[in-house]
């Protein structure tokens, strides 16, 4: 749907960054999309609108409590490509062959659109969210890559789906992606970061509040080592002028864990 902007704050002294017309927009602890009603009236977009100007509209997906569009029928590739991925031998030889690819290379390649295309296949849905739930439990480099390559194409495939189906999955992956971080691989950590940036970076972060709490509630938790606590603390980037709250509590945390960080890996942490 087109969504009518609303108009610049003119009588303002800052002419760019947070104003009243665009506060509506920013990532805010206190007033997130935490409930269907919520998350229905909510207007969510990935576009980098309202920080110094508005267009008069802006394309965003319809309400949820509105009618949807139904999808055109499958095409006979798109059939193809949902009976194959529905065939679970098939399936599994495609993670295996994934798993040897990840043992070298750290490329991540984009598996948004096999759940964003076909939401209505379920053996998909599910069989993707269960292999993602057992790689994140992994220590090995090679799934641990896998795990992160899999989680950008969950969380950017997913986005669309209504907020029951997604607090279900969040509930979940939120806590695992967060546990992973206690045991991360050296050799993974590069590839979770860049996959985390592309997930958060480019799209509106109250979508993915869940992780976003998440993250920031771990920061302040022991970790087994001091490298860990030092890739906690820069999970995070919140560079967006959306999310000058989140910077602000992860500058806040920063300075309550300065005094504690002894060690150059954590100090390299908290000055990220």
């Amino acid at each position: 749907m087109n969504w009518s902007c609303p108009k610049k704050a003119e009588d303002v002294f800052l002419k760019c960054g947070l104003r009243l017309d665009n506060l509506p927009l920013v990532y805010d602890s206190q007033n997130l999309p935490t409930t269907e009603e919520k998350w229905n009236k909510t207007v969510f977009f990935s576009k980098q609108f309202g920080s110094y100007q508005w267009p008069d509209f802006i394309n965003v997906v319809v309400y949820a409590s509105q009618p949807q569009l139904n999808r055109k029928p499958l095409n006979e590739s798109e059939k193809a490509i949902v009976e194959a991925f529905e065939n679970e031998s098939f399936y599994n030889k495609w993670i295996d062959l994934l798993l040897i690819e990840k043992h070298d290379s750290k490329e991540v390649n984009d598996n948004t659109y096999l759940l964003r295309n076909f939401p209505a296949s379920e053996v998909i849905f599910n069989r993707v969210t269960k292999t993602l739930a057992d790689l994140l439990k992994s220590r090995k480099r090679a799934e641990q890559r896998l795990a992160a390559e899999i989680f950008t194409g969950v969380s950017k495939g997913t986005k669309y789906i209504g907020f029951k189906k997604l607090n279900k999955l969040w509930s979940w992956l939120a806590p695992a992606v967060d546990h992973l971080y206690d045991h991360m691989n050296a050799d993974a950590y590069s590839t979770w970061q860049n996959c985390i940036i592309d997930v958060l970076h480019r799209d509106d972060t109250r979508r993915f509040w869940w992780l976003i709490e998440r993250l920031l509630s771990s920061m302040t938790r022991p970790a087994p080592t001091a490298w860990h606590q030092g890739i906690r603390s820069q999970v995070l980037l919140a560079t967006d002028w959306r999310e000058t709250e989140t910077r602000k509590r992860i500058c806040d945390i920063a300075w309550k864990s300065l005094p504690k960080a002894t060690i150059e890996t954590q100090r390299l942490g908290v000055s990220a």
